[in-house]
């Protein structure tokens, strides 16, 4: 796991949906060259389920 923190600003949120996009801001010479592991899944949960990002 990486410990880097990185700046980030909400671009847009949803507050009916529980849901935001974020825009990670990287300083000058900062490289980000990790891939963020994500998984999209189609089955449909439970409001208020726990999601882990």
């Amino acid at each position: 796991m990486n410990s880097n923190k990185y700046n980030a600003n909400v671009v847009i949120f949803d507050k009916i949906n529980d849901i935001a996009i974020l825009k990670i801001d990287f300083e000058d010479g900062q490289i980000f060259n990790n891939v963020i592991p994500y998984c999209i899944k189609t089955e449909i949960i439970d409001v208020g389920s726990s999601v882990f990002t």
